[in-house]
């Protein structure tokens, strides 16, 4: 998704491995909104000492504007005010 749809026509900088790597790394937090078995968006966000940093957010243009990335904002935005000294 974040190929076809954040990236088209740019160098493919979300590889499978560098999606892995963040989804694995512990100060990361990754969110999927799914409609049954069907993923309809996600949101990556990284966390620091002092910032938090949304790396990527997006949303199937089908499904856009009916609040799924807000949805997916409003889940992650308290963490970073949560996890900041």
């Amino acid at each position: 998704m974040s190929r076809a749809l954040i990236e088209n026509g740019l160098a493919w900088r979300y590889t499978h491995e560098r999606m892995t790597a963040l989804i694995r790394d512990p100060d990361t937090v990754a969110l999927v909104a799914c409609d049954g078995t069907r993923i309809q968006g996600f949101a990556v966000m990284q966390f620091g000492d002092e910032h938090a940093h949304l790396t990527l957010l997006c949303v199937q243009p089908t499904q856009q504007r009916r609040g799924i990335g807000m949805r997916l904002h409003d889940w992650l935005f308290p963490l970073a005010a949560w996890r900041s000294p």
